[in-house]
């Protein structure tokens, strides 16, 4: 089965180059089995700046091997241009923006297709993103930990807060177009919970399974129902991603000042 990295690099037509492994071994990033004889790189000597790659290094050695779709993104430019994408065999788009990640989950692509969202830029997530293979059961890699995304309760969730929102306008006797300016009313998204006073509302409004459905919510869900949320439904779709590896710079040594004796 395609890998993350190998639908990364297909979509944003990165070159990849190899020589043959000269053992069975496994992928240092991935963890994917390599037979002898499989293209393959070398682990490369890893900076400070690189959160896990001391972990490669400790894990598997600098011997250690990894695929060839795997090295473009040692690369710090194709790196970090994609800690925050969905990566799909048609294109890498980019989720940095809240309207971008309301428009995919609003309009999910074509399985199978790979999310990371690192809250870091130093970390290769891409590495070990799992598929999703459900347009409605998204799998979000998010720092280390997999979120899972039901996309159809993020649905219903959202218009059930459009709907509370509504009635509360409507209650208040206020123009519907300040709709919107209502929806912090319904939800505490940072704690992922319903405010205090949406319960009661709901009950004298006869609400009441507006109100379950926002209860019980993954964090995928709430990272989904964000996107959604903020920026009242507001969905545009980004342009792909254009990425270029660019060669790691050598650092050179200056040279050492000479030291003129002292003359007495």
């Amino acid at each position: 089965m395609i890998t993350a990295p190998e639908m990364a690099v297909a979509a944003l037509h990165l070159p990849t180059s190899g020589f043959p492994c000269p053992e069975d071994s496994v992928c240092a990033a991935t963890g994917v089995p390599i037979s002898k004889g499989t293209l393959v790189n070398n682990l490369p000597a890893f900076s400070n700046g690189f959160m896990d790659g001391r972990q490669l290094v400790l894990t598997h050695g600098k011997k250690g091997y990894v695929l060839p779709s795997v090295t473009p993104f040692f690369s710090k430019n194709i790196l970090q241009g994609t800690q925050k994408a969905i990566i799909t065999p048609e294109g890498v788009y980019s989720l940095g923006k809240g309207e971008n990640r309301a428009w995919f989950i609003l309009n999910p692509p074509a399985t199978p297709f790979a999310v990371v969202f690192s809250p870091t830029t130093t970390q290769h997530q891409i590495w070990r993103v799992p598929l999703t293979m459900d347009p409605d059961h998204w799998k979000i890699q998010c720092g280390p930990r997999t979120l899972v995304m039901r996309r159809q309760v993020v649905l219903r969730a959202w218009e059930a807060c459009k709907r509370l929102a509504e009635a509360h306008v409507t209650l208040r006797k206020k123009a519907l177009k300040v709709i919107f300016r209502s929806l912090p009313f319904v939800m505490d998204l940072d704690a992922g919970v319903p405010q205090p006073s949406v319960r009661i509302f709901a009950e004298q409004a006869g609400m009441g399974s507006d109100y379950a459905a926002l209860l019980n919510l993954s964090p995928g869900e709430i990272w989904g129902l964000n996107a959604l949320y903020y920026k009242g439904g507001i969905a545009v779709l980004p342009d792909p991603m254009t990425l270029e590896i660019k060669p790691r710079k050598e650092k050179t040594k200056k040279p050492a000042k000479s030291k003129t004796p002292v003359q007495s």
